[in-house]
């Protein structure tokens, strides 16, 4: 039989729609959670697919044409009647009937305790329907796929959540109830290790992790001291951390993208960028904008690049950037800076798809400064999903004092972080990224 899909907000209007149109006796195969709208749309709200076929009349059992005249039965609580088929090989029965057990349903797919016949020749009432919809619910549960999130996380650590204040789920207790159990037997070296990482923003329940594995793991003798806690607490926390090495020593891709909001620093970092690999690396560098909206980028831009003597190309549609690839296909290094994007702003997302998807060979970086939320992270990750971000630059590490967002967003995602840049100058302040520099700066050691 052929089988068809629906799609709809939620469960009930999706079986809803498979009864309108395939009758109240359809199967139901199975069911999913995908994204509603169209396929280019960044943001699409979620929502339940089912797909079902209608019964197939051919496979009804023969006895059926021999049977008697149907028995019309009252309920007993007096709303409304039951109708019995009564043949000589099958014997249906309603789900009010309490003399004779109920017999297995016929359908294959998804089975019931009881199950009542509806009489064709009978209207099913408001009440009939609501029961048959939840009926088929209940059936198709178990068989509810869940979408994977556009950021994949690795299985032991858990999910990142949007929601300001909350709390990262894991098997362990509260957070608050693991503090009143660990207050009175961490030592105190520990204990002050553990305080410098909450005021830092470091995630409550990743530092109660780290705390309690640290308790079993080692002594509370060594542990009294603070110097040798936060030793050991380091260790944990730089192994869970990815770094992109040796960018500064090995060009990663003769394309690199860099994306990231307005005011980021993409600019700058270009501009940093394209002194090391032509000053320090002996390359040849063309500079490419697409910055071309933004009140003032151009003559920014052509004030660095004439500074450190890159060429410098604009561009102002993807077909443009197209061309100039080709036309400049004897250059080592494209640095492509991108507009700003809001990722609120779906036309802006699309926008930068489109100059995006020109350049399938591109390693793309998301840029952004120190100083950002976390849940700001999250949402500028998730937006960029499909473009394939291939790690972190990290800007104005200088104008901050709190890092703690930053390692909880690299720690949840395991997006690899790549460079460090602080300040405007051109010349220096780009640091190669590595774990124990932002572990240091949870600890106020600095990060350079």
């Amino acid at each position: 039989m052929p089988t068809k899909k629906f799609q709809a907000e939620t469960m009930m209007e999706a079986l809803q729609l498979v009864q309108k149109e395939l009758g109240s006796e359809a199967i139901v195969l199975s069911s999913r959670e995908v994204p509603l709208g169209q396929p280019w749309q960044v943001w699409r709200k979620p929502g339940i697919e089912v797909i079902a076929m209608a019964p197939d009349k051919k496979q009804q059992p023969n006895s059926q044409q021999k049977k008697a005249a149907p028995v019309v039965k009252p309920r007993q609580d007096g709303q409304g009647v039951d109708w019995q088929e009564s043949t000589a090989q099958i014997e249906w029965v309603s789900d009010q009937t309490e003399d004779k057990p109920a017999k297995k349903p016929v359908n294959p797919y998804y089975q019931t305790e009881t199950q009542t016949v509806p009489n064709p020749s009978v209207k099913r009432s408001s009440e009939d329907q609501n029961r048959y919809i939840e009926r088929q619910k209940a059936a198709v549960n178990s068989s509810v796929i869940k979408r994977e999130p556009s950021v994949v996380f690795p299985a032991d650590k858990p999910a990142v959540q949007t929601v300001p204040g909350r709390q990262i789920p894991n098997t362990q207790p509260p957070s608050t109830q693991m503090d009143q159990k660990l207050s009175t037997r961490i030592p105190e070296g520990l204990a002050q290790t553990q305080q410098r990482l909450v005021a830092q923003g470091v995630d409550q329940g990743l530092v109660d992790r780290l705390v309690q594995t640290t308790l079993t793991a080692f002594s509370p003798a060594l542990l009294a001291d603070e110097s040798r806690s936060m030793t050991l607490v380091r260790k944990q926390l730089e192994a869970g951390l990815n770094v992109e090495e040796n960018f500064l020593t090995i060009v990663p891709n003769k394309i690199i993208c860099l994306v990231g909001a307005s005011g980021s620093g993409k600019t700058t970092t270009i501009s940093k960028l394209a002194v090391h690999f032509s000053k320090s690396l002996g390359k040849k560098v063309i500079w490419v904008s697409a910055d071309t909206v933004r009140a003032g980028a151009i003559a920014e831009t052509r004030a660095y690049a004439d500074a450190i003597g890159v060429p410098l190309r604009l561009v102002y549609t993807p077909e443009d950037l197209t061309n100039l690839i080709q036309a400049n296909h004897q250059a080592d290094v494209l640095l492509i800076d991108t507009p700003g994007y809001n990722p609120c702003d779906e036309e802006q997302m699309v926008e930068l798809g489109a100059m995006l998807t020109r350049l399938p060979e591109r390693s793309t970086y998301l840029v952004s400064p120190a100083t950002t939320k976390e849940a700001d992270l999250i949402q500028a990750v998730a937006s960029l999903g499909l473009f394939k971000i291939r790690g972190l630059i990290i800007t104005k590490m200088d104008e901050t004092y709190s890092f703690g967002s930053v390692y909880n967003f690299v720690y949840q995602s395991q997006l690899p972080m790549v460079l460090f840049s602080s300040g405007k100058q051109i010349l220096g302040d780009l640091r190669q990224a590595t774990a124990g520099k932002i572990v240091s700066a949870l600890f106020g050691k600095g990060w350079d």
